[in-house]
């Protein structure tokens, strides 16, 4: 193939020189080629296409200084840090801000979470959105003791766009440390705050099946909820936002790895009318309708005060006399409900069949 692909060369070549000559004359065409050596080229660079290594941004097109924008609806004390970081502040005006903090679901950097609360003695435990959008627009809700609602006013913006425009017969502004003491003095008042602001005189009610103080609690699902998001013109968001959520006070952050929560029933008694029921309706009975409420606690504290005991008399609604005792077979719905402890007054005979049970013996 290589012989032929020669001689076609060099026939080829011998035609344009004969066209070129001025006196063409007729040329014998060899039947052997000479040998032709083949030759070896190195090449000095490799054959290839070109191509433009990458552009480095020189470092002086990078602002000197990074000029933030908090919406004016964001709590300024949330932010007052940014100042106080080299080569950062905030910006007058949104213009000359290359960065920007706002309201949003985006680049989420913080949610504020908000709690409905109630005097603590108040008996209503949940509500649906649709109640309280109803005593905000102005129709009390007495059927829940549910009348007026008092508001923190520097948290006034945010809960007019979570809730719209206030009737201001049943909402009212006031600063955060008159809040609990007027509450506690009128009847049916209840309060919006933030959630860092609870103290152990509030209930917290819950939303829509959801509480900000639960385990379980579904921040989704919560319509009491802020989101607050980052956005930039340029390349500097990813960093910007690590450096600006590591510095947001923990007063707006609820950080669910912090929560701990705990569950105290008080004093109860496996005995008489409770164990009577317990023997009709079945041991676990008594959990039956708050057995995963005392489940989803970190803590759940029952203050047991009968002890189990061995041939326990068998319980009637109208036990006469007050040995109190329950059958061991009971401390099954205490460790389905999850028991901490069991403890009674009747001597050693009955403490050491307790025991026994706690130690599995």
């Amino acid at each position: 193939m290589k012989s032929r692909f020669k001689l076609v060369v060099l026939i080829f070549t011998l035609l344009i020189i004969s066209g070129c000559s001025n006196n063409p004359e007729t040329i014998d065409i060899p039947t052997e080629l000479p040998e032709i050596t083949e030759i070896a080229i190195e090449l000095t660079e490799p054959i290839g296409i070109a191509t433009e290594e990458p552009t480095e941004i020189p470092i002086e097109n990078f602002p000197k200084e990074i000029i933030i924008w908090v919406d004016e609806y964001i709590p300024s004390e949330m932010f007052s840090f940014i100042p106080s970081i080299e080569n950062h502040r905030i910006a007058e005006s949104k213009d000359e801000a290359v960065l920007y903090i706002e309201i949003g679901d985006e680049n989420k950097i913080a949610e504020l979470v908000f709690v409905l609360v109630a005097p603590f003695p108040t008996i209503t435990d949940t509500i649906e959105f649709n109640v309280l959008q109803k005593v905000w627009s102005g129709t009390p809700q007495p059927d829940y003791g549910l009348e007026k609602i008092i508001i923190p006013e520097n948290y006034y913006e945010i809960l007019t766009i979570l809730l719209g425009e206030m009737d201001s017969e049943t909402v009212m502004v006031m600063s955060e440390s008159e809040i609990l003491d007027f509450a506690w003095g009128n009847e049916n008042t209840w309060a919006i705050m933030l959630f860092d602001d609870l103290e152990p005189k509030w209930k917290v009610i819950e939303i829509n099946g959801e509480s900000p103080i639960r385990n379980e609690f579904i921040l989704d699902l919560y319509p009491l909820n802020f989101p607050i998001s980052f956005s930039d013109e340029g390349d500097l968001i990813v960093d910007e936002m690590e450096l600006i959520i590591s510095n947001i006070p923990a007063k707006f952050i609820r950080d669910e790895n912090l929560l701990t929560t705990v569950v105290l029933t008080g004093v109860t008694a496996l005995t008489r009318g409770t164990a009577w029921e317990m023997e009709e309706l079945g041991i676990l009975y008594p959990a039956e309708f708050i057995g995963d409420l005392l489940r989803s606690a970190d803590i759940t504290h029952i203050s047991n005060e009968v002890p189990f005991v061995e041939n326990c008399p068998e319980p009637s609604r109208f036990q006469e006399g007050y040995v109190f005792c329950s059958d061991p077979n009971y401390i099954e719905l205490l460790e389905f409900i999850g028991r901490k402890n069991s403890s009674g007054s009747r001597g050693k005979a009955f403490c050491s069949c307790t025991v026994g049970l706690r130690s599995g013996t």
